[in-house]
């Protein structure tokens, strides 16, 4: 009978000390932690990136494409089913002059449409005006 109080006490301890600790734990849902935002640096210039016309920091949240967050903060034209910003703020790009709005990413120049880009936090998105030939 001796043996059997032991038992019973030793496995109450055991099981109080690995489910202990799970209770203080702080919990995060999964819609919690999607939902944080994070800054990126966007920069519209022009002729090469020559002459900086605007700067400015936005927060962005996760998944957004660079044409979600160029149209949250600026009033933009697009073609081809919206892949390509073809103006911002009344500058538009156009044949005759042969000029366009190129965008790079962290100084890397897009090879995606920016409606299919995801930025992350941190990323420095920069829109170049300029000439295409």
């Amino acid at each position: 009978m001796k043996t059997f109080w032991i038992l019973f006490l030793v496995t109450g301890l055991l099981l109080s000390a690995c489910t202990g600790n799970q209770a203080e734990r702080p919990t995060e849902t999964p819609s919690e932690h999607q939902s944080h935002e994070h800054a990126i640096t966007i920069v519209l210039s022009k002729e090469n990136k020559q002459e900086v016309m605007e700067e400015k920091h936005v927060e962005i949240t996760e998944g957004q494409t660079v044409l979600d967050v160029m149209k949250a903060h600026y009033q933009v034209t697009t073609a081809y089913n919206d892949a390509f910003i073809t103006g911002i703020n009344g500058i538009e790009g156009n044949e005759k002059d042969k000029t366009a709005w190129f965008y790079s990413v962290n100084g890397m120049e897009a090879t995606v449409g920016a409606n299919e880009y995801k930025l992350q936090p941190d990323d420095l998105l920069q829109f170049d005006f300029r000439k295409w030939e």
